[in-house]
């Protein structure tokens, strides 16, 4: 008898402790903040506008960047991703990525 009133005290004492210690105002969903959202617009005239991938240099031109390879009046021309072309001259393949010059050799018919 004496163990269940020292039982039940000590059950009373815990829920007690618990409900004391238990986080307030914790069950209400938090309310979102608005979200700031700021567009600003780029202008071709901005000097920070991107250029044409046409103007890069051979040796910064990736081979993810041409979307084909064709010839025009006997010349490599690269049609890359933005839509801009360049023309290839033959002394210039060696100073494109091995990956172009394969496909140029592929498409020339050479080994």
């Amino acid at each position: 008898m004496v163990l269940r009133i020292i039982f039940a005290l000590a059950l009373a004492v815990g829920v007690y402790l618990v409900w004391m210690l238990w986080p307030r105002n914790q069950a209400t969903a938090p309310t979102p903040k608005p979200a700031v959202v700021t567009i600003q617009e780029a202008s071709p005239a901005q000097p920070g506008a991107a250029r044409p991938m046409s103007s890069l240099a051979l040796e910064e031109i990736r081979p993810e960047m041409v979307n084909f390879i064709t010839q025009q009046n006997g010349r490599w021309v690269l049609n890359f991703q933005d839509g801009s072309k360049r023309e290839v001259y033959p002394f210039e393949i060696n100073q494109l990525p091995e990956q172009l010059q394969l496909q140029m050799n592929y498409k020339r018919g050479g080994s």
